[in-house]
Formats: structure tokens, sequence, C-alpha cells
């Protein structure tokens, strides 16, 4: 899984640097690969006329104009401004420019675009016969655009990409957008049952009569934080509905990796995870951030995950001729469509997982956060190369795949010169960062109002964050393992299991894994884990081996998340048993602040972030700790303390002991109250 894995991706943009003109090049004659060949060719027009046609809306129009006496005329009319505010459209001309465009910007600062040529043109060769549905992983806003351009570049038919409205307002851009492909969907429909139902036909429709592939981010929004999200199942419950109820006989599903060296957000995401309000997309704000052509952001990778059929991954599971009782546009998904529903969208995010690339400057971060942890204000180059050696070794055994044999240190720092720094004495280091807090408005933000101080010493370190992240799916279960471990010293296969499968649930939210509760995949890590001598067994049970410095890089990368589920569950034991919703995520970023404040130890800055404490709210509301309950116009967690008290319990165990509060009871003091 080394870089000859990746010696194998094919940059496109090699051709563009060399080539005459990039004008001839976007200009030159296309006939590109449909994903469902039809006899003819249908429209972007056909597919809102179809929709405003079919036997649903028309019954929607008919029930609707019944109950509250409006003319079918002007419902119809309702619809149709519907269908023109969701419809993509489709004009070759804005195609090529855009193409231009891009390929300028490209050029400018990426050092490569680097694909899986062999595995996409497999894929290419897959489609004409079936739906195909185009899901990429969402690290950035350049991902809307990535796959259109390796469509263009591969002589595919341009996808159709579902776009949030944040895109649709924006002056010229929107319609440039949409012009190229995009179509729109609100990110609430709230009471609006009209619109609900004319977008959900509008997907049948494209799935059903279209010939373009979709394009959609089964996580439901764009990762700030670099971490793989728990997916969404609202747009894939829909385009499965179809293929469900008969309507197409198969659907091809394709996972798709796209890896980032630097992110072009990156300081944008960092403010937002400490509660900074993103700023509001305009066409404006697309034309500041044409300043990022100053800078080079390294290379972009494009991989593959074998792409999933609907036919051979549901197999015999799902009867679809239960749904010949009634007409298509009344059946409703079953409660087995509903989980198998799930599966799916979990088995993509996974596949998504598998076909990563693990940058360089990934493996840097991974060495510098676990040196932080360790106390060190630094780490000398030849120390970094050496860590950067053994974790590199590490990923590569848990089936990561790395491009360290093809980018080499100096080069992954060069890129990243804004954050990381080797100062005169060779020693490499987080740069100081100043934040302007007088320009941000502490009315909108959406947690604690973190001091000037705490946000210059915090924001490196955050952002430093954001590519540790990417690589945590190889490192979050054998963390778990290694923290049980630590505690008990030596465990039954059980109890081991037992405490494994706590974690995972604990966990659910923030990391997605395949092998939650699973025994075979419980059985593989271990064996993993005793490969590379992390772990013995014998007959009394499994315990630790000398490896202490592989068993705290573990520690240290997983530490973050457990301590913020820790502070998060003993504030709310100090709380009166109601806590308020919309201030409960301030209140533990400002416990946090304290803490890092005052404890003597490392706590990572990250613990600050709202992903992280967003997470552990579901966590705890799924495994019924807390449930959510309206009280006037406000949202109140109600806490089951018992519940609560011994899950405090269960997680302080795995903490060193200088991270842990003093007493683990409800306090007198309520920092957490209902009045907060």
């Amino acid at each position: 899984m080394t870089s000859k894995y990746l010696q194998s991706f094919k940059d496109i943009l090699t051709d563009r640097r060399t080539e005459y003109s990039n004008f001839m090049w976007i200009s030159r004659h296309l006939d590109p690969k449909a994903a469902y060949e039809r006899l003819i060719k249908p429209t972007p027009n056909f597919h809102k006329e179809e929709v405003l046609r079919s036997v649903k809306i028309q019954e929607i129009i008919d029930r609707i104009s019944r109950e509250t006496g409006l003319q079918k005329g002007k419902l119809a009319n309702n619809v149709w401004t519907i269908l023109n505010e969701i419809g993509f459209n489709k004009r070759l001309s804005i195609i090529r420019w855009l193409g231009f465009l891009l390929t300028k910007i490209g050029l400018q600062v990426y050092s490569g675009i680097k694909v899986n040529e062999e595995k996409l043109l497999k894929i290419k060769e897959q489609m004409g016969n079936k739906p195909v549905v185009f899901l990429p992983t969402h690290r950035s806003y350049a991902d809307f655009i990535v796959m259109s351009y390796l469509c263009f570049t591969y002589n595919i038919e341009i996808p159709a990409i579902a776009a949030g409205m944040d895109f649709y307002s924006m002056w010229v851009m929107g319609s440039v957008l949409r012009d190229t492909g995009a179509f729109f969907m609100r990110r609430s429909f709230n009471n609006d049952h009209l619109y609900w139902d004319t977008f959900r036909q509008y997907i049948h429709q494209i799935i059903t009569e279209g010939d373009l592939p979709l394009e959609f981010f089964v996580e439901g929004t764009r990762s700030r934080s670099g971490k793989f999200l728990v997916p969404k199942l609202g747009l894939l419950s829909m385009v499965l509905k179809p293929f469900f109820t008969a309507g197409i006989p198969d659907i091809l599903f394709i996972p798709i990796n796209i890896s980032y060296d630097r992110v072009l957000e990156e300081k944008l995401f960092a403010y937002e995870l400490l509660g900074v309000p993103k700023p509001k997309e305009s066409t404006s704000g697309f034309f500041k951030s044409l300043s990022i052509m100053k800078e080079n952001y390294g290379n972009l990778y494009v991989d593959f995950g074998d792409p999933i059929s609907g036919r051979e991954f549901f197999g015999g599971v799902v009867n679809r001729a239960l749904h010949n009782i009634r007409p298509i546009h009344l059946q409703e998904f079953t409660e087995q469509e509903k989980s198998l529903t799930a599966k799916l969208a979990n088995e993509i995010v996974i596949n998504q997982q598998k076909c990563s690339v693990i940058t360089t400057f990934n493996i840097i971060a991974l060495a510098l956060t676990n040196n932080y942890a360790m106390g060190c204000k630094g780490m000398k180059v030849e120390d970094l190369v050496e860590d950067v050696s053994w974790i590199n070794d590490y990923l590569i055994h848990f089936g990561a795949h790395t491009e360290l044999d093809s980018v080499d240190i100096q080069s992954a720092l060069k890129v990243h010169k804004h954050l990381i720094e080797i100062t005169s004495e060779k020693t490499v280091k987080l740069v100081d960062h100043c934040v302007a807090l007088k320009s941000i408005d502490s009315s909108k933000l959406r947690g604690h109002a973190l001091s000037q101080d705490t946000m210059n010493s915090i924001l490196p370190f955050v952002m430093l964050q954001l590519y540790v992240n990417p690589a945590l799916h190889y490192i979050s279960q054998s963390a778990m393992i290694i923290i049980i471990l630590q505690h008990h010293k030596l465990i039954n296969k059980d109890n081991l299991f037992t405490q494994y499968t706590f974690l995972q649930t604990l966990f659910s939210h923030e990391f997605v894994s395949c092998n939650t509760g699973s025994n075979s995949k419980f059985e593989e890590l271990l064996q993993d884990l005793a490969n590379v001598a992390l772990i013995h067994c014998d007959s009394s049970g499994y315990y630790l081996s000398d490896s202490n410095k592989l068993q705290m890089f573990l520690r240290n990368n997983f530490t973050p998340f457990l301590f913020t589920y820790y502070t998060i569950c003993n504030l709310l034991l100090q709380s009166d048993g109601m806590v308020n919703e919309k201030t409960a995520a301030a209140t533990v970023q400002s416990q946090i602040e304290k803490l890092i404040a005052v404890r003597k130890c490392f706590i990572h800055p990250y613990c600050l972030n709202l992903d992280t404490i967003a997470n552990a709210f579901s966590s705890l509301t799924s495994m019924e700790i807390i449930r959510k309950e309206k009280v006037d116009d406000d949202t109140f967690w109600n806490v089951n303390m018992e519940q609560l008290i011994n899950l405090c319990c269960k997680i302080e165990v795995y903490l060193d002991a200088e991270l842990r509060v003093d007493k683990l009871q409800p306090s007198r003091t309520v920092l957490l109250s209902s009045k907060l």
C-alpha cells in the first residue's frame, strides 16, 4: 500500500502544462459517455415537464385544491416555479469556458491533480445501461467541480450535482453552476409539502428517465474537521426508491475519495469549528477567494472505490415485488428498506475511507500532534523524519495508501509554511497566529466567546488537527484497544470485546466504522495489532507489549475526543437535570477554555471544537442518557443522572489521572442549568 499504489495515478495537469493551447483542448469535439443511454436524449426542460405531468404531482395539486380552494392552474404555476428553482441546465459553451478557467486555476495552485485513471476507465466501461451515482467525499468547495472537471477530461457526461441554496443565491455564479449541471435543494423543507413532494418527484424523474450521472455528498455537508462524517440518508433514500419499487433494473453507486495536500478553506474551517460562523457565499467573495492563486496547495488525489451495484448489494434480501400491489407513486419504504439504506450509506463511507490517500503532511501532523501531547514545544528535524517513517509504516500495515515515498518532508512543509516553520535551530514548530477578534461579531458566535489569548494560541493547533483527522479511521479502533489494555493490564477476550464495543458505541457519531459489534472484525483487529507486536495473548488473556512509543502515539491522538466527552458528562452531572440546548455547547467551550488555562498537563486545544461537542451530545441521545424536550419555545436535554454517573465512571478509567475531576458526583454548583 506504499506509493507504488499511487504510481498508477495520472496527473491530469501534466498534458495541460505541456500542450500548445489549453483553449484548443477545451474546444475539442466531445462525445461524452452517458450513465444511462436513451434512444432520445432527455433535455433539462423535459425533466421538469414530466415532473409537472406526473400522476403524483397532479394528484397532489387536486388534493390541495380541494382542501384550500386554490385554483389548480395557480398550484401548477407554483410547482413550475419550484422546478425552475430546483432544476439543472446544460450549456456546453459555459461548460467549456468554466473548464478553461479551472484549468488555469489548477495549473497555478496545484502541483498536480492525480487520478486513479485505471479505476475511472473501468467505471466508464460499466456505464450506459443503468443509473450511476457519484458519491465523493466533501472536504472543500472544490469538491463540487473536481468530478465535473474529471468527467470533462475523460469524455464522460458531466453529472447532475446536488447543491445547496447558498450557491443558488450567488449572483452570476448561481447561474453558471446551474448551466454546468447543478440542481438546487433547500436545507430544510419545513412544512412546505408541495416543495418536498416536487423535489422527490424530480429526483425520481432524473433517476428513472435521465441519462446523466447523479452526484451528491452522502455526508450531507462539508466536513470542516476533515473526518469522515456519519452519512445522511435523505437524498440516498430518494435515489433508492425507484430501485426498491422496481422502477429501474439496477443502480450503480461509485464511492469517491478526494484527498488534499492542503485544503483551500483550512483557516475558515478552524474558525467555524471554534464557533465563528462562515461568511455568506457571494460572487464578490468568490472573486476575493481567487487570491489563493498566489499560493501553492500541493497535490490533489482522486481515487475510486469498487462500484456498488444495488442489485448485488441487496441481493435476495429485498423483495421488490411487495411494491407491485399499489401504484409506484403511492409506495413508501418498508422498515427493512430503511435499515438497508442505512447499511448501504455506511458501506459507501467505508469504501471512501479505503481509497483515501494519506499525504506526507497528514503524517507530519500526526507526529507533531503526538509530540505536543507529550509536553514538547517542537521537534528537531531529524526526530520528525524518524517519527514520520515509523508512523508511515504503521499506517501502511493497516491498509493506508500513503505518498511518503514520492513526496519528501521538506516539500510537504513548504506547502504548509503558513502553519509550520523550521527555526534556525532546525526545530519544527507551529507558526504563531494573531486573530483579529475585533472583526468578529460576537453576537453571531455559535459558541462561547473565546479570549484573544486563547484564540491566538489554539488556532494553529486546530488547523494542524484538520490534517490529523483524515487519518483517524486508521487509528481510532486500535487506540480503543490500547487504552482498554493500558487500564486493565491483563484482560480476557470476552471482557475486552465488551469494553471495546462500549467505546465504539460511545464514539459512533465520531468515527464511522464497519465493525461496531462485529466479532469477526474484532478478531481481525486483534490479529493486526499482534502482527505489529502491539499486543500479546496467552492463556490468561490479552496484554500490551513493550512498544510504548506506538502505544502512546495511538493514545495521544485519541485522548482529545475522550477528554471532550468526559468533560461534557461531568458538566451535565453539575446541572439540575434540565440542560438548555442553545447554551450547552458554549458552556462546554467555556469550561474547557478554563481547564486549558489552569491545568499543568497538556489539554489539546482541539477539545474546544464544536463538531466533537455536537457529536458527544448526539451520542448521549442515542444511548438514551439524555433526551430532548420542548419547554415553551426552548429545547432542553433531560438528563438521566443514574445512567450518566455510570457512564462517567466507565470513561474516567481510560483517562490519565491528571485529566480526571476530583470527585465523580453531581456538584452543588450548577454550571449547566435550565436558567442558562
